[in-house]
């Protein structure tokens, strides 16, 4: 086997593994609804769950970051896939709050090692001409896994119980585990580490203060929080403001979000033609992206009046380009740090920050909402989306330097 023939089978084998390791994470919150009817959980417990796997995952991010340059990444990808298979497997057989409330968030703690480890990989192992394209395919998989997780718990839930959706999830990750096995046996002996010559005074290998600040990171983390926190504010609550409003039924509101997953695919599409355009700028590319959502966003306020087709065009434009910009923030922006053999630290970091912008977006939503109503959320929204854009115009100076670097 070539080393370019190895390269492309490790990408897809990586590719199947998040895919899968998707649709595992998703398998709670898919069955929320039926543990919630049938009385297994109440909606605080269920919500307390969902919110405390995400606060598990972002810890476990940042211990990722610390080991995945002192563990193979494939041991650390067999730890994480074979948490999510047993957890799957084994909730079916959990009754009440607390034994669901720490199986699942040890299930998000073992998830440290995945994303920084396909990083790792496909920055490290692959062959250097197909890493950039391998980057902006990764971005297709939490569409792919949401949509085969929705499509498998309808199916499930018409036919038999809930209990069912956890073991086909199981399932899947348990092939993720084999399809691993195959990449490490397989692919990655005839790849070899693409050395890359330092060109900074910055020291290779370490996540030093210098580098933190003149690479802007900790910006990049706080936009990551804001883009999370409004992205996946819009598509949790979004269809329960739709049902309030407009007096949409379930179904439609189930096909929204369906709907919103397969829009999302083109997000990636729209941001990589930007990404291109500007010479693979990433600030630029954030810059135009949320400049275009801030017009959208400030029409949604007033949705009360609008049609409700005319909602359902606005939010999905404005999903589209939010996941494209994810895309940017935790794909293409760690791949600055190869020369550093810091892609794989910086992907973990990002996404731990994702996670916390996940868990306040669950939260604070239903508290705004609560308190102040669905208008005063979705001011919210508008205002991170200002600040968003005032941090990337603030740090461009900043980012210009870097890039030169």
């Amino acid at each position: 086997m070539t080393k370019e023939k190895a390269s492309s089978k490790l990408f897809w084998n990586l590719f199947f593994i998040y895919t899968a390791n998707i649709i595992g994470k998703t398998s709670f919150s898919a069955a929320t609804a039926a543990l919630v009817s049938e009385e297994i959980l109440t909606k605080t417990e269920a919500g307390i769950i969902g919110g405390g796997f995400w606060l598990l995952y972002a810890i476990g991010q940042f211990l990722g970051a610390f080991l995945v340059n002192r563990m193979s990444p494939y041991t650390m990808i067999h730890i994480c896939i074979a948490g999510a298979t047993i957890s799957n497997f084994l909730i079916p057989y959990m009754r009440g709050f607390w034994p669901i409330l720490l199986l699942w968030c040890l299930n998000g703690l073992l998830q440290f090692g995945l994303w920084p480890s396909v990083l790792k990989l496909v920055s490290e192992e692959m062959v250097p001409k197909q890493r950039v394209g391998a980057m902006g395919r990764l971005a297709f998989c939490y569409c792919l896994g949401s949509m085969v997780s929705y499509v498998c718990t309808a199916v499930i839930l018409k036919f038999t119980s809930w209990e069912y959706i956890f073991i086909c999830c199981g399932v899947i990750n348990g092939l993720s585990l084999i399809a691993s096995l195959h990449g490490w046996r397989k692919c990655s002996p005839i790849l070899k580490e693409e050395k890359t010559e330092k060109v900074t005074t910055y020291e290779k290998g370490k996540l030093s203060w210098k580098l933190i600040w003149g690479s802007g990171l900790i910006f990049f983390c706080l936009m990551v929080i804001i883009k999370s926190i409004a992205d996946n504010g819009i598509k949790t609550w979004m269809p329960t403001i739709m049902v309030e409003t407009y007096g949409a039924t379930p179904s439609f509101t189930s096909m929204l979000s369906v709907g919103l997953l397969v829009v999302n695919l083109f997000g990636v599409i729209v941001t990589t033609f930007i990404y291109e355009k500007v010479k693979s700028d990433e600030l630029k590319t954030l810059i135009i992206l949320y400049c275009t959502i801030l017009p959208m966003m400030l029409l949604l306020l007033n949705f009360k009046h609008m049609n409700i087709w005319v909602c359902t065009v606005l939010m999905s434009a404005v999903t589209l380009l939010f996941y494209g910009s994810g895309q940017v923030i935790s794909m293409h922006y760690p791949g600055r740090f190869h020369r550093w053999n810091l892609v794989a630290s910086v992907g973990a970091i990002i996404n731990c920050f994702a996670g916390l912008g996940n868990m306040a977006a669950t939260y604070l939503g239903g508290f705004i909402a609560d308190h102040f109503g669905w208008g005063a959320m979705i001011g919210v929204w508008n205002a991170l989306v200002v600040v968003f854009i005032a941090i990337t115009i603030l740090i461009y100076p900043l980012w210009r330097k870097f890039r030169r670097q």
